[in-house]
């Protein structure tokens, strides 16, 4: 069993490898990168387990500086999120021009049937002798 003075604080860990602390506890939580925690609940780093995560899982020069630059700028977030409630918002309008053009068709269909029963109606009267009492 090694003893834990040969062990890093997150902290010396990030130093050694020139990443951020919030980089080497990110792997620590992941399970990326070995660690230990103490019994106060602190973690401690083995050299060879920092070493090999650092050469196996990063294997750019800088992981702080490979990880701001996977990120997008907020600028680039913020677009993004204006660009998808567009699509939202167009996504309803084609929805509610779907369907009123569904209703448009329909009341058409109702027109023509109503205007054709209309002519049936109007050609049986016409045929038909009856006549109201005070037309000639």
């Amino acid at each position: 069993m090694r003893t834990l003075i040969a062990h890093l604080t997150p902290a010396k860990a990030a130093q050694v490898k020139r990443v951020s602390r919030s980089t080497i506890s990110r792997a620590l939580k992941s399970g990326e990168l070995r660690g230990i925690r103490d019994n106060i609940g602190h973690w401690r780093i083995d050299p060879d387990d920092l070493e090999q995560w650092s050469n196996t899982v990063h294997a750019q020069p800088s992981v702080h500086t490979a990880h701001r630059d996977s990120e997008p700028p907020p600028s680039a977030v913020l677009a993004m999120e204006k660009m998808k409630a567009a699509l939202e918002r167009l996504e309803a309008a084609e929805h509610r021009a779907t369907v009123a053009e569904q209703r448009a068709e329909t009341a058409e269909k109702d027109r023509d049937y109503w205007r054709d029963h209309a002519k049936e109606l109007t050609a049986v009267f016409k045929q038909s002798r009856w006549r109201w009492p005070w037309s000639s």
